[in-house]
């Protein structure tokens, strides 16, 4: 279920219950086989897609496109995680060259305002800390909080990564 977002067919649990094979390399040899299926693929496109969330209204349809085939594209030919993380923050400075790589940057345009940067900046911080850091960073982009792990000066610092990016 958490490989392919489906529950395995009923002969499948029979198979691997009667397999007298070893349970580590039993359970090993059935791991690879999920994570070889097109199911795999597919799940994990739609979990990464999340962090599309508006993006047809910014990127348009073919934009949006581009963004989740680079997805799907990045997951089947098995892009380590911090690569993917790199390309769609980054993708235009580490590969300019790359229009591969470059399909990776709608990550960026996704939440694009073009009447106020300081709303998409916002948009784009806020995306960024729930998607790779898992913390929200709403509230200390006005002020501190004695409880919460950020503090204003942290999130001006994190801006100020995406301050020179010109949509």
């Amino acid at each position: 279920l958490d490989l392919t977002g489906q529950l395995p067919a009923p002969q499948e649990v029979r198979a691997f219950l009667e397999d007298r094979t070893p349970s580590k390399a039993k359970r090993a040899r059935t791991i690879d086989k999920l994570i070889a299926s097109p199911a795999f693929v597919d799940h994990w496109t739609l979990k990464w897609g999340d962090l599309l969330q508006n993006s047809r209204k910014f990127l348009g349809e073919k934009g949006a496109y581009e963004f989740r085939e680079w997805i799907r594209d990045s997951i089947e030919s098995n892009k380590p995680y911090d690569r993917m993380v790199q390309e769609m923050l980054a993708a235009d400075e580490i590969s300019p060259t790359d229009n591969d790589a470059l399909r990776a940057t709608g990550y960026l345009v996704r939440s694009w305002y073009k009447f106020n940067r300081n709303k998409w900046l916002d948009d784009a911080i806020e995306h960024t800390g729930k998607a790779f850091l898992g913390l929200t960073f709403n509230c200390c982009r006005c002020h501190d909080h004695m409880y919460d792990p950020l503090s204003q000066r942290e999130y001006y610092s994190l801006r100020a990564f995406f301050e020179p990016y010109d949509v």
